[in-house]
């Protein structure tokens, strides 16, 4: 039997004071834009449109060719159009043109500019997990400092001003999700957007003499702990049994939820795909309904 919240009132502040945009102006890349919009005109946030061209042209190339790239002159032309549509018009927006490797250069801009969010989104469509997310997406995913939102392309567009009204927080204890508190009260003020915190029971622990309706309860009373002192939103404390990421994609179905926020283990090798941790918010990433924030320890 699923188990009855605890709902209370609570305070928090906090701020994303730069956010970055990855694009390569595909559609997937035009529906994330949106929800990046949406954070930076509601957070007064800088926003950088980031696009990184193809590797430097062989250099047999003459100068004249070089100068007259079409790739750069397409990009010229698509972020023209996108500033005459209007639609930067309401945030304080930068945007960043560079060569080179896509996550290199995004992660010289993450140093250089302090960014506090990367958004992103992705247009595999495969079976395979990481053809779901695409390479790019999952480097970026896997390696960034700071959080990152990603928008898979089953994903409903962001409504125009509330892009989240229901917020879910999966969290495991672990110093990523301990990270994802701030950022979720942060978000929650910005859209006025109810808050769930959510833990995942591991069944083997029913093997004891505690009842499950305890140990719900035992959980609900730690995920409590973790609400600052200062937080000020409404955020309701929920502790369900089964695998995390069924958990997690369950609830966050039937709380009909705009985002999930959950951390993750930092990890330097791409390979790493078997961390348990990872191949939690691999599956959450690759199979939400809604856009998935991602914090690192």
């Amino acid at each position: 039997m699923a188990s009855m919240p605890i709902i209370t009132p609570v305070t928090a502040s906090g701020t994303i004071r730069s956010i970055l945009f990855a694009t390569d102006f595909s559609p997937a890349s035009d529906r994330a834009l949106k929800y990046a919009l949406v954070i930076a005109a509601r957070g007064k946030s800088k926003l950088l449109l980031v696009h990184v061209l193809p590797s430097e042209a062989p250099r047999h190339l003459s100068d004249f060719v070089r100068e007259f790239d079409p790739h750069r002159r397409e990009t010229e032309t698509q972020v023209r159009a996108l500033k005459n549509s209007g639609r930067l018009a309401d945030v304080d927006h930068s945007v960043v043109v560079e060569r080179g490797e896509v996550w290199e250069v995004i992660a010289k801009v993450i140093e250089k500019n302090r960014i506090d969010l990367v958004v992103l989104g992705t247009r595999g469509r495969s079976g395979i997990p990481k053809l779901i997310l695409g390479s790019v997406a999952e480097e970026v995913l896997r390696l960034a400092a700071c959080p990152v939102l990603t928008i898979a392309p089953h994903v409903p567009e962001s409504k125009s001003g509330q892009a989240f009204r229901n917020i879910l927080l999966a969290t495991d204890y672990s110093a990523g999700s301990l990270n994802a508190v701030p950022y979720a009260f942060c978000l929650a003020q910005l859209f006025h957007a109810k808050l769930t915190f959510l833990h995942a029971i591991d069944s083997t622990r029913l093997a004891g003499a505690v009842s499950s309706e305890a140990l719900q309860a035992q959980e609900r009373e730690e995920l409590k702990t973790l609400v600052p002192r200062n937080a000020v939103a409404e955020v309701e404390f929920q502790a369900e049994f089964g695998p995390a990421t069924d958990v997690i994609l369950a609830v966050a179905a039937s709380k009909r939820a705009d985002l999930i926020i959950m951390g993750v283990h930092a990890t330097r090798a791409l390979a790493a795909s078997t961390h348990l941790p990872w191949t939690i918010a691999h599956r959450v990433v690759c199979h939400a309904p809604c856009p998935v924030l991602t914090v690192r320890s």
